[in-house]
């Protein structure tokens, strides 16, 4: 009789783990997911401040490039880009009157 009981005890005391075991695991598994859907989510954001900043990049350069050719001054510096590996040009020379 007592180890009849005992095995009982053993399990229940084994199911209520096993219980608690898949409910941890289940926890564990949401919590990865919305772990990944968040990074997915910050890798989007980054992506699109990212060209955010590449497109006002641009347009401040083509503003900059447009003034100084508009300009007509010759003394005005060219504007270097090093993200695009482009070397300054040489100044250019000087007027022969």
């Amino acid at each position: 009789m007592a180890l009849q009981q005992y095995t009982a005890q053993l399990t229940e005391k084994y199911n209520h783990l096993k219980t608690e075991y898949v409910q941890l695991k289940a926890e564990h598994a949401k919590q990865k997911a919305e772990d990944a859907q968040r990074y997915a989510q910050l890798k989007v954001e980054r992506a699109q401040h990212s060209a955010q900043q590449k497109a006002e990049h641009d347009q401040l350069r083509e503003f900059v490039m447009n003034m100084a050719s508009q300009s007509g001054d010759t003394s005005a510096p060219t504007p270097f880009w090093p993200y695009n590996n482009q070397p300054r040009p040489p100044p250019p020379a000087p007027p022969l009157c």
